[in-house]
């Protein structure tokens, strides 16, 4: 397995994790609803799904990167490498989570002090389970000069920051082996699925220290855009010619399948979302509902199969 793929896989494998948690809670919040439980019935619930989520997962995963790096760099270190880059802390991953535990759960307060008035609670409820998925994006996400770019989801932010700690490792074993050998230059793989950040940069040679004038100093890469929160380029130690990679990946055509592979993820995404949906529709036994989120599942899977 590349060090790319570890990544990705490894990121999905947690991101996927947390969704199906989170709609898990989407159900949850809606049949606690119906059954008029109270916020602290909410809560104990809503403990149960989430329990269990720690991060020894990324531990594991460090070791295999780590060990993968050494095998491609050719070297054999048991000593614990240097943070030349610092890791995003579990506090970081802490604070995420209680924002959006919050507001969920100040927004289950919230519909909960509205129903005692209502007759049909079900049709009323209904009208909610679209609008439930705006408090889900909770979570401030900032550029580099501190400027607001967007709200993001728990599995969308922390999937992001688990990346950015896995790349992070990767480049901290990298740069640790060069220390160690004394070696200069560095050697960036190119891989398929890269996005328009990346392409320029991979399957090219960089000078860690920019004193070797045939190639561009690494730093150059990692100002403008190598390196970005979900970016999977992984550095290694270049040896020769035979690690120069025929295919670059960065043609029109690997263009399209990136674009294509990023709509393809949203529209399964989209349909877990629905397929949840539906399940609370028939909870609340809204007909009409059930019939358009019926339609909509048809729609987006027919999306799907053209791509």
């Amino acid at each position: 397995m590349r060090p790319d793929e570890l990544i990705g896989n490894s990121v999905e494998v947690l991101k996927n994790n947390y969704y199906k948690r989170m709609l898990q809670t989407k159900q949850l919040f809606f049949k606690c609803l119906q059954e008029n439980k109270t916020l602290e019935e909410f809560n104990r619930e809503f403990a149960k799904i989430w329990e269990g989520l720690e991060y020894r997962f990324m531990n594991t995963r460090k070791k295999e990167l780590e060990t993968l790096i050494d095998e491609l760099n050719k070297v054999s270190l048991d000593d614990k490498t240097k943070e030349f880059l610092e890791l995003i802390s579990q506090s970081r991953f802490d604070e995420a989570f209680k924002k959006y535990e919050n507001t969920i759960k100040k927004y289950y307060q919230n519909r909960l002090s509205t129903i005692d008035n209502v007759e049909d609670i079900d049709s009323y409820l209904s009208n909610f389970v679209s609008k439930y998925d705006d408090y889900q994006a909770s979570i401030p996400y900032f550029t580099k000069s501190g400027l607001l770019h967007s709200y993001r989801d728990i599995a969308d932010y922390s999937s992001m920051l688990f990346n950015t700690n896995l790349l992070r490792i990767a480049i901290n074993r990298t740069l640790y082996d060069a220390e160690y050998l004394d070696m200069d230059l560095i050697y960036i793989p190119a891989h398929n699925l890269s996005c328009q950040k990346c392409i320029e940069w991979q399957g090219k040679i960089f000078s860690k220290s920019g004193k070797d004038k045939r190639y561009p100093r690494l730093e150059e890469a990692y100002s403008n855009g190598l390196g970005h929160p979900n970016c999977k380029h992984v550095p290694v130690l270049y040896w020769d010619e035979s690690q120069i990679q025929k295919e670059k990946f960065n043609s029109n055509y690997w263009k399209d399948q990136y674009e294509i592979d990023q709509k393809k993820k949203a529209i399964q995404r989209e349909i877990s979302k629905k397929n949840t949906d539906l399940k609370i529709y028939k909870e609340l036994n809204n007909k009409t509902k059930i019939e358009i989120t019926k339609k909509q599942i048809k729609r987006l899977r027919l999306r799907l199969s053209e791509l």
